[in-house]
């Protein structure tokens, strides 16, 4: 139920052009061929090619199942230059715990030191098939680049289905129209990730877990009345500089159904501080309608403060009784024009 990902790799793929795929084989038509799987020593194998395409599963009786890699020399990338990664991929992996997969670019520097891995986490909790896209722009220190498909302590029976991996340069101005799509500032904010990474929650001693990631991928607002921080229990996100001036949306998706909203709230706001760290104004939604139990969708333009030196993303819950559910996903922060 990602929607804002998978319109993002409509839109984004659609204002590509001109430019070729830098992954070779990134089909699967010649099955492994061009790429290296190191972790693997014998046994059953990790990464299996057929009717083109990739399965990754586990191995758990091999040594490096905890971390396992299949890995492809890319050429140089321009840090002048900005990329599209992409890829199709479907998760069968029934019980999550500390498993992981992500695909991701890795840049390093001339000792060979990664410097930054850059591309995307997938959701091991969505089941269907799903095309992920992230932009990025190489360091100019980077001396080599591998793209590489990570997989951790997945099961023998667990499976992830991979195709069409793709590395494309942004064509100027043919994508420029169409940016916007995946330049989410929020990270995880479609809430697909095994943790809650990069928030942090301060709940103070919880009785109940205040901020949760469902099953389905969704963040859940619980209520938590014996936390003596129940009046502003906070999920924060530490985001990047916005430009001042500059036009930014904020959107998100939100569902409730609570039959009691007396005194409850929850709020969505980009937190604007100065270089004190004084808060100067709370952007964003800041009372999410309790009472709707269908999804809602939110959306609400800002342009930061000149004397804002600090940004943060904050999810508010405020008096939420025990039994209290709220529902929030795929929240986003896009620049506008």
């Amino acid at each position: 139920m990602k929607f804002f990902t998978t319109a993002a790799a409509a839109l984004v793929l659609t204002g590509i052009c001109g430019a070729g795929n830098l992954v070779q084989n990134g089909d699967f038509a010649q099955e492994g061929n061009l790429w290296q799987s190191p972790q693997y020593t014998g046994g059953k194998k990790y990464h299996v090619f057929e009717n083109g395409k990739l399965t990754v599963s586990g191995n758990q009786a091999g040594k490096y199942n905890a971390f396992v890699s299949l890995v492809q020399e890319l050429p140089l990338l321009d840090p002048a230059q900005e990329y599209i990664i992409s890829a199709d991929v479907t998760a069968n992996v029934p019980e999550i715990g500390k498993k992981y997969c992500w695909i991701k670019v890795r840049q390093a520097n001339e000792s060979n030191v990664t410097i930054a891995y850059s591309g995307f986490d997938v959701g091991l909790r969505n089941k269907n098939s799903k095309k992920y896209v992230a932009k990025f722009r190489p360091s100019g220190n980077a001396a080599s680049f591998r793209l590489y498909v990570i997989s951790a302590n997945l099961s023998d029976s667990d499976q992830i289905t991979v195709d069409n991996i793709t590395l494309t340069p942004v064509n100027g101005k043919a994508a420029a129209g169409n940016a916007a799509a995946v330049e989410n500032l929020v990270r995880n904010g479609d809430f697909e990730a095994n943790s809650l990474d990069p928030w942090v929650s301060r709940v103070g001693k919880a009785q109940t877990a205040p901020f949760a990631i469902a099953p389905d991928g969704v963040l859940n607002i619980n209520g938590d009345p014996a936390n003596k921080y129940k009046a502003f229990l906070t999920l924060i996100q530490q985001l990047p500089p916005l430009q001042a001036g500059k036009k930014y949306q904020l959107s998100f998706r939100a569902k409730a159904g609570l039959s009691d909203v007396t005194k409850k709230s929850v709020a969505v706001q980009v937190r604007e501080s100065d270089m004190d760290n004084i808060t100067i104004v709370y952007d964003g939604v800041p009372q999410i309608a309790l009472g709707k139990k269908d999804w809602q969708v939110y959306k609400v333009t800002f342009i930061p403060r000149v004397e804002a030196d600090k940004f943060e993303l904050y999810v508010r819950s405020t008096n939420l009784a025990q039994g209290d559910t709220v529902c929030v996903d795929d929240i986003s922060i896009i620049p506008v024009k």
